[in-house]
């Protein structure tokens, strides 16, 4: 799956098992279109990156890009509420 890198860069750094499981369940399935001059294309399934319209992006996004920093204790916090 092409989203194995976000997945274990999140596992790798003690994210509750749960969560990343979660994670794995809500990245799947997201297509995207971008209409230009009135025309709109038909959708294009997203098979890697980031998706985004999401409140957990910019948490997800940072895990990609920054191999966490200061949002590990962010995503703990997470796995410690009932996701």
């Amino acid at each position: 799956m092409p989203h194995d890198r976000l997945l274990t860069k999140i596992a790798a750094n003690g994210v509750d098992l749960m969560v990343v499981e979660w994670v794995k369940k809500f990245l799947p399935g997201r297509s995207h279109r971008v209409r230009v001059g009135g025309q709109l294309p038909e959708e294009v399934i997203v098979t890697s990156g980031v998706p985004q319209g999401n409140v957990l992006i910019p948490l997800l996004f940072l895990a990609y890009v920054n191999d966490f920093g200061g949002t590990l204790s962010l995503i703990y916090g997470c796995s410690q509420m009932n996701v």
